[in-house]
């Protein structure tokens, strides 16, 4: 991920400081800098740190399926669709997982309490 590597050299913080900010590990980082699959998580911490687009971090792809278009309010690969309902749909599925997270978080705790009677 070229452009995350150019975000971390123009920040001037460590690479720990910016896993500290985004609330991940430092070999997460490391990860995620050398291309490797990251969770979306990783990904929307890193955005929000550094203040830019998802699709940031996506630009200058070899397959370039992604582009923009005009004033920038859609994104184009086979389907043309408004950013904002990309947003939309981003909000919905980050609500999902935050509920599923809880959820299994708790089917983690009865595992527990029904393993230690």
């Amino acid at each position: 991920m070229r452009n995350l590597e150019r975000l971390v050299e123009e920040s001037k913080l460590t690479k720990q400081e910016i896993s500290d900010k985004c609330g991940f590990s430092r070999p997460t980082l490391d990860s995620a800098l050398r291309g490797a699959d990251v969770k979306i998580s990783t990904i929307l911490s890193l955005a929000k740190f550094f203040k830019v687009p998802i699709s940031y971090f996506f630009e200058d792809t070899p397959n370039g399926n992604i582009t923009q278009k005009g004033n920038g309010n859609f994104v184009a690969n086979s389907h043309n669709v408004q950013i904002s309902e990309c947003e939309s749909r981003l909000e919905i599925a980050q609500n999902k997982i935050t509920n599923l997270e809880a959820l299994l978080e708790e089917k983690e705790r009865t595992i527990q309490i029904l393993m230690n009677k």
